[in-house]
């Protein structure tokens, strides 16, 4: 017994649409000044002078955003990383646009490389058609919610820029005191590189091991970790302590270089590899968390981003550059005091960020249950005057076959 109201239909993609490749563009013909978009699996990546295909369509990732769903109202050109399809007039063309968005085509990705998605599983997912003038009406209900939901996403990400931007002012308020610089080898006990481990496991057994992710400024992801199979002698002079420093030695990603973090406490026995920095303070004259806010931060960024030198595509700071950072350094137990007050006004900043991701991700779950209740027939009353999708269907497709077969042999 169906679950969908009487007039509407089931039926695969491949029943209804012809799902089509992209076709791939020389280089030559993407460097064009012309007015066509030229849509790739991520969206619009150029423009050409010629259109592949006449709107309304939908272009679907093949490869790389597989699965991401692009409706193209006008002339455009999918290249080869899309499959196309040509919307039937039994469509309303967001009503299948939405649709696929709604069936997640990103998990049928089945690849063990580069994302993809086979036309075979895309044909045959599962489409619904309910009458044309229902689809209208699903439509304009599906984004009239979506776009109050649009705005409170808004008003989120603003808050959420807000609230970071006054973590960051807090810090250098609690690092920016008149006080002489020196600079940070003066503080050191040991400056050490981790140790190279080639393709540590991601699962037990071994020594803990962390990846070059978990550091990020002034925050350390202690779970970030993959299982390295070395004999715990070789290991122990790279295992972290509570109050160790954790700097970025190399990454893809400039940002992230030089980024340092703390070690908390309670952390499990745990290496750090050689693409992070180890440093041990004399917490006698450094609080670990202080110097973590000051090269964060403000000039101890800046001088730890002059400092970088990039080598084969990786951007890198050695330990010999860190220790030459200045740093503004009170009395130690100045330093302490501000870090207390810092880590309190921090804590309610990220408990504020904490609640705007959660409300985010309700957003998320609330547009899903909204696609959800759209395309099983709950969303807007049906109109018993509305033609059937049944007939509909019937109707089109006779009069796409009178088109192939000429006036003379249309079927009875």
């Amino acid at each position: 017994m169906s679950d969908l109201p009487a007039d509407w239909v089931r039926m695969h993609l491949a029943d209804l649409c012809r799902v089509e490749y992209g076709k791939g563009l020389t280089s030559g013909d993407r460097v064009s000044s012309g007015s066509v978009p030229v849509v790739g699996s991520a969206g619009v990546v150029g423009n050409h002078d010629v259109a592949l295909v006449s709107g309304p369509v939908v272009v679907v990732g093949r490869k790389g955003s597989a699965g991401a769903v692009h409706l193209m109202f006008d002339d455009c050109w999918p290249i080869d990383t899309t499959y196309f399809i040509r919307v039937p007039q039994t469509l309303n063309p967001r009503f299948l646009a939405w649709q696929l968005t709604r069936a997640n085509l990103r998990s049928l990705d089945s690849s063990t490389a580069v994302p993809s998605l086979r036309r075979p599983d895309l044909e045959a997912s599962e489409v619904v058609v309910a009458p044309r003038a229902e689809q209208d009406r699903i439509v304009a209900a599906i984004e009239e919610q979506f776009s109050r939901l649009d705005d409170a996403q808004r008003m989120l990400d603003r808050a959420r820029v807000l609230a970071v931007r006054m973590r960051t002012a807090l810090i250098l308020r609690a690092v920016g005191g008149d006080w002489p610089t020196k600079p940070l080898g003066e503080f050191l006990l040991s400056l050490r590189n981790g140790i190279f481990v080639s393709r540590p496991a991601m699962e037990p057994p071994g020594i803990r091991i962390f990846r070059i992710s978990a550091v990020r400024p002034l925050e350390l992801d202690v779970t970030d970790v993959r299982y390295a199979s070395i004999p715990s002698r070789q290991a122990a002079p790279y295992l972290v302590e509570p109050g160790d420093l954790l700097f970025t030695r190399y990454s893809g990603n400039s940002s992230y270089v030089g980024s340092c973090a703390v070690v908390p406490v309670g952390t499990q026995p745990t290496v750090h590899p050689d693409k992070l920095i180890r440093v041990v303070l004399d917490r006698r004259r450094a609080v670990p968390e202080f110097i973590a806010m000051a090269v964060n931060v403000g000039a101890g960024r800046q001088q730890i981003e002059r400092r970088l030198k990039t080598t084969a595509g990786q951007v890198g700071i050695a330990g010999s550059q860190l220790k030459t950072v200045e740093i503004p350094i009170p009395p130690v137990e100045e330093q302490w005091r501000l870090v207390r007050g810092a880590e309190h006004q921090r804590s309610i900043l990220e408990e504020l960020m904490r609640m705007i991701d959660h409300t985010r991700i309700r957003s998320d779950h609330l547009r899903r249950s909204i696609l959800e209740r759209a395309f099983s027939g709950q969303l807007v009353r049906q109109d018993l005057s509305d033609e059937p999708a049944s007939e509909m269907l019937i109707r089109i497709s006779a009069g796409a076959m009178s088109t192939v077969l000429g006036p003379e042999r249309r079927p009875v």
